[in-house]
């Protein structure tokens, strides 16, 4: 119901409507939405309305326009928004999805790049490795490898990791302070391992992403892999302010 007195505009208000019938699985992927003459005649207003709306399920990725066809619902697209950073199921409830977790696999396995990171001693060569899949209303988004020190598999578990693994930390380690060391990102092929687990084909691409994370001591307390399926998964940055001061050294840069 729209309300055309409230301070929100009509646009903005019709836009969330059809937002919500979509995260809530009322409005499908691949379903049509009802054409332009169907929303103005059934909400009462405006085709600069509508557009607007449309516009903005556009820009958020939840729905795609074919000339000639008509608009199609893409599905669920989680958006992360890089400047305002927070764990991946805190930021899928912020977006209005119903995000699961599911730990496929929990083992201690060798590797160099990772224990350096870790900072073992010697003949400590070994370190946890949980692999998840994390879906939005029950789909599969994120393949997800977590590295963790080895004395951490003495309280990990595939069914705590069913869940924040920020929680976890904060729960178990008694941590406080997490804090991004860096994150990479890049664009690679899905492989067999995260193809299978998002439901894509091999040589489909996929953002991939990889970041570490300090305790308040700058320890690394956690290595982070995604492989995030695009279609449903969006990840957001701007907002930096640049000074264009008239100054020798900005006009070298």
């Amino acid at each position: 119901m729209l309300v055309p007195d409230s301070a929100t505009p009509l646009y903005l208000q019709l836009e969330e409507i059809l937002r919500q019938e979509i995260l809530s699985g009322s409005r499908r992927e691949g379903d049509k939405l009802p054409t332009e003459n169907e929303l103005v005649e059934q909400y009462k207003v405006s085709r600069i309305t509508v557009r607007r709306a449309v516009e903005e399920l556009c820009k958020e990725g939840l729905v795609v326009r074919h000339p000639g066809k008509g608009t199609f619902v893409t599905g669920v697209v989680m958006r992360n928004d890089l400047e305002e950073p927070r764990g991946w199921t805190e930021n899928a409830v912020a977006n209005g999805y119903r995000p699961s977790t599911v730990c496929t696999d929990l083992s201690m396995v060798p590797g160099a790049e990772v224990c350096r990171l870790f900072e073992l001693k010697h003949g400590e060569e070994r370190y946890c490795c949980a692999r998840r899949v994390r879906a939005l209303n029950g789909k599969p988004a994120v393949y997800e490898l977590d590295y963790f020190p080895p004395q951490d598999a003495e309280f990990l578990t595939k069914e705590l990791l069913s869940g924040s693994v920020f929680r976890l930390l904060r729960q178990w380690k008694k941590l406080r302070v997490i804090r991004e060391k860096e994150t990479i990102i890049r664009v690679r092929y899905a492989g067999a391992e995260a193809a299978a687990a998002l439901g894509l084909a091999k040589r489909q691409p996929v953002v991939y992403t990889r970041t570490c994370y300090l305790d308040g001591k700058d320890r690394v307390v956690l290595m982070n892999e995604q492989y995030i399926d695009s279609e449903r998964y969006m990840i957001r940055t701007g907002g930096h302010e640049l000074r264009l001061d008239e100054t020798e050294e900005n006009e070298q840069k």
